[in-house]
């Protein structure tokens, strides 16, 4: 351990003597890049610039808001200012960086979000830059990290017409009983990306609504690839599960997790699966504009979730790219919602850039306690304050800002549900908690949403404010209270005519070319009688539309068989829109939508077949047997539901208990198809050298191959290889087959 400490200080001592050689400003270099430099002074060093003239968003925010500037004025107002200023500022800088044999080709690229300027350099032109005037600030892009966050084995218990003991801690029921669920908000989780065919997600995906490039940012595909947009997904599962706190809810059941259950979430690919600050900076900048249009503000989101923290800034790091970035978002209107980090019990431990104040609301940094518990007390791994940086208000020092449930909390993944715990479970309660306000105060700023959740918090640990719980935890009906003694007029969440999607059930693949069966589940949301309304569903260039008549009472539901949809093979995003409710506008058509992915097939269906006469006699067993005699075999389950239902029997046949009455039986086929090599006589040890063998994968993003199962016609040792689409051998294994599984 001495030697350690005795080489990390010298790394540290000889950096700066090392930029000094090249007449480098240190005052201006990262001090992790300076670290980075002195290690490889020939490499190239992936950095960010900050410009020195940057518009003056506090003078702007101020303005905006003594103007009490609607949210379209107010974000195209600082979008333009941003753009016009980086427009101004940047050229001579990216002419000389481009121009220099110092920078690599191809890797410059500008933000105007931060005035920022991302590229890779080696350091004799780092050292030039940081003399120039027009540059305050280089650092390095480091891979953004997830906050570390716990699993509980234990199977989480689901609550079928209830809600999440944490939604009850932070008073979330209260705002429900006014009418506020977060309609018409969005919530964008800054994380690993979205699962967006979660039952308790699906129907409040922005993507159902807008295309997919306004919907869900991949760095790499969407900025390096240049391609629109790309569909929904999670390289791991943590931001399904952050997302399902805030938005969650599932309708067929009723079970609700998340606290905006009516509000649409919007994803980005920006940990695990993507790394750098430019990647974070890409994220951010589309958000404050996705539909490119700085003029609307209804395609942004309400509140951002993060969940991460930057390894490239030292947690003494007063200014950083994220400065004026936070300061950006804040004064369009965006509320950011960081996670404190799980770095605790020890004091100053709150992870960067949000470990800095820029107000009292800015960076906005969420402890976690533990909402099961009534004492509430805070999480042994929350992280704890107070900032580094000093400042003349105490208030500014002290860190988190609020605190929020975060310990077993259950949310979905992408396999059903489970219990985590970190920070990370107790930020999207806050971002949760901004869509209700927002629902109620539309035309408020983020920033005036955090603050009313700042001071109505519930006081939590030692008198007052401390750098344990912030404030406390927040409460929403005290912030809604709040609201209105600051003289805000809260709109009304009352309509007359609303129907909207429950579930829709088909399977994820069909044969045939057709898409068939789908049943839709509607429900009446608004207060008067539903008596009919039209549905169009899409695949394709394919459509169907028909009408409903009926009465729903409100609250009521139905399902609806929709008649099968003939379509071309291939894979399609099968959407169903619901329209007119009572012949007129919905009054909330943003959860009329719902999409899913659906592969058509030309297979024939599996054909079934009664044994003997069709006509059974009552109180008579019928024995029912699938045919197949396509390539490979076939798995046959039988149930009693086209969906779900109780599983019956597994096989070829199958015989009915004694039928009393007519009754329906389904038949659901999986498909066994051989790959690899038949009839090859290859001797275990012999590896095979033909270039064919094997499954070549295609990826649009990064991936991960969990396992691989080998069927073969022989026992015995067989070597497995991933390559690279040059040939290169990136793993090998050796696996023992010890079990045949043949054809019957």
């Amino acid at each position: 351990m001495r030697l350690f400490y005795t080489l990390l200080i010298f790394s540290i001592l000889q950096a700066p003597s090392f930029l000094a050689a090249q007449n480098a400003n240190p005052e201006k270099v990262a001090k992790k890049l300076l670290e980075a430099l002195a290690e490889a002074p020939e490499a190239y060093h992936s950095v960010h610039l900050v410009l020195s003239d940057r518009v003056d968003l506090e003078a702007l925010d101020a303005e905006l808001t003594a103007q009490r500037a609607l949210p379209e004025q107010r974000s195209e107002s600082v979008i333009l200012a941003l753009k016009n200023k980086a427009a101004e500022t940047q050229g001579s800088l990216l002419s000389q960086i481009k121009n220099s044999t110092q920078a690599k080709p191809g890797s410059v690229r500008s933000f105007w979000v931060a005035n920022a300027i991302v590229a890779e350099l080696k350091s004799e032109l780092i050292a030039e830059l940081s003399n120039r005037p027009d540059v305050e600030w280089i650092g390095i892009n480091a891979e953004p990290q997830l906050e570390a966050f716990t699993v509980n084995p234990a199977p989480p218990v689901v609550s079928p017409n209830g809600h999440e003991i944490g939604l009850s801690v932070i008073g979330a029921p209260a705002m429900w009983a006014m009418g506020y669920t977060g309609y018409g908000q969005i919530a964008l989780t800054n994380d690993t990306g979205v699962d967006p065919d979660r039952p308790a997600l699906n129907t409040s995906y922005r993507g159902n609504m807008v295309p997919a490039e306004q919907a869900f940012f991949d760095y790499n595909a969407q900025s390096q690839a240049q391609i629109p947009g790309v569909d929904a997904f999670d390289c791991q599962y943590h931001g399904t599960h952050v997302t399902g706190t805030i938005v969650g809810l599932d309708r067929l059941s009723n079970d609700t997790i998340g606290v905006a259950f009516n509000a649409q979430w919007m994803g980005a690919a920006s940990i695990v699966c993507n790394g750098g600050t430019a990647h974070l900076l890409a994220t951010f900048q589309w958000s404050i504009d996705p539909d490119g249009n700085p003029a609307t503000s209804d395609d942004m989101p309400d509140v951002i979730n993060n969940s991460w923290y930057d390894p490239g800034l030292d947690t003494i790091d007063c200014f950083s790219v994220y400065v004026p970035l936070l300061e950006a978002m804040e004064a369009a209107g965006t509320a950011v919602v960081f996670s404190a980090g799980n770095e605790g019990p020890s004091p100053a431990t709150i992870t960067p850039p949000h470990n800095v104040n820029l107000n009292l609301v800015n960076s906005f940094t969420v402890g976690a306690l533990n909402g099961n518990s009534s004492t509430l007390p805070i999480a042994g791994f929350s992280s704890r304050g107070p900032s580094h940086c000093v400042a003349t208000d105490s208030s500014l020092i002290i860190k988190p800002e609020v605190s929020a449930p975060g310990v077993d909390v259950r949310s979905c993944l992408p396999t059903g549900y489970g219990l985590l715990s970190g920070t990370s479970m107790a930020s999207p309660h806050v971002s949760g908690a901004i869509c209700l306000l927002k629902e109620a105060f539309p035309y408020l700023p983020g920033k005036e949403l955090k603050l009313a959740l700042y001071y109505t918090a519930i006081d939590l640990g030692d008198l007052g404010e401390d750098n344990v719980y912030g404030m406390g935890v927040i409460n929403l009906p005290a912030a809604f209270d709040y609201l209105v003694a600051q003289g805000n007029v809260p709109a009304s969440p009352h309509v007359d005519n609303d129907v909207f999607v429950v579930d829709l059930q088909m399977p994820t693949t069909t044969c045939e070319a057709e898409i068939s069966p789908m049943i839709l589940t509607v429900e009446n949301g608004g207060a008067t009688p539903l008596t009919s309304f039209g549905i169009k569903y899409v695949a394709g260039g394919s459509s169907y539309t028909l009408g409903w008549v009926g009465n729903l009472a409100q609250t009521e539901r139905t399902q609806i068989q929709l008649p099968t949809l003939a379509v071309t093979p291939g894979n399609y995003r099968f959407r169903v829109t619901l329209l007119n409710p009572n012949g007129v506008a919905d009054e909330r058509p943003l959860n009329n939508t719902i999409e899913k992915n659906v592969e058509v097939l030309s297979r024939e269906r599996l054909q079934i077949q009664p044994e003997g006469t069709a006509i059974a006699c009552e109180g008579a067993s019928v024995l029912l047997r699938a045919e197949y005699d396509g390539p490979g075999y076939a798995v046959v389950n039988w149930y009693d539901q086209p969906f779900g239902g109780t599983p019956l029997n597994q096989g070829m046949v199958f015989t009915t208990q004694p039928l009393a009455q007519a009754d329906t039986f389904y038949a659901e086929a999986v498909y066994i198809l051989p790959v690899g090599l038949p009839d090859k006589n290859t001797a275990p040890s012999e590896l095979l050298e033909d270039e064919e063998v094997g499954l070549v994968f295609d990826a649009a993003r990064p991936f991960k191959l969990k396992s691989v199962k080998v069927f073969a016609e022989q026992t015995g040792l067989r070597q497995l290889l991933l390559l690279d689409d040059e040939g290169e051998e990136l793993e090998h294994s050796v696996v023992n087959i010890q079990r045949i599984r043949r054809q019957h």
